[in-house]
């Protein structure tokens, strides 16, 4: 798991030199910097627009993820490397599914995910955390052959 999460990773890095422009350190975005762990990792995802940090200034890596944040990051992936689009009507797409409201910084990934047929429908709400099979599920769905 960590060699194939390092290839990624690396090949993530090598694209986004020539894609995506240059790489903003996390010393320079987050000011608790020196506690992040990874900063060439968090350097590379935060400059690719795929996790950003809260506001206050802090990545806060210790923190766990919920499930709208996780939709967030997945659909980010899916539109940079995939070229999906958020559907003309998030909102309306997320009311057809879902009683609960999802965070604006999760909209329109929550609506692609929701029209992909990627999100899965266990867990109704978005600020709870998420379990690792549907976290499975989902990547599963969004990276399996039919999806490609």
């Amino acid at each position: 798991m960590k060699k194939t999460l390092s290839l990624v990773l690396a090949l993530v890095m090598t694209v986004s030199l020539f894609t995506f422009g240059p790489i903003v350190s996390a010393s320079a975005a987050f000011t608790d910097s020196n506690s992040i762990t990874y900063k060439e990792a968090v350097d590379v995802i935060y400059s690719l627009g795929i996790m950003s940090g809260y506001s206050d200034g802090m990545f806060h890596g210790e923190y766990p993820l919920n499930k709208a944040q996780i939709c967030a990051i997945m659909g980010r992936i899916l539109m940079k490397t995939k070229k999906y689009r958020v559907p003309s009507n998030p909102a309306d797409v997320i009311r057809q599914h879902y009683d609960d409201t999802v965070a604006e910084y999760a909209l329109n990934e929550v609506a692609l995910l929701l029209n992909l047929g990627i999100l899965v429908d266990s867990s109704r709400t978005f600020n709870r955390g998420i379990s690792r099979i549907d976290v499975v599920e989902m990547l599963y769905r969004a990276f399996n052959k039919n999806f490609l």
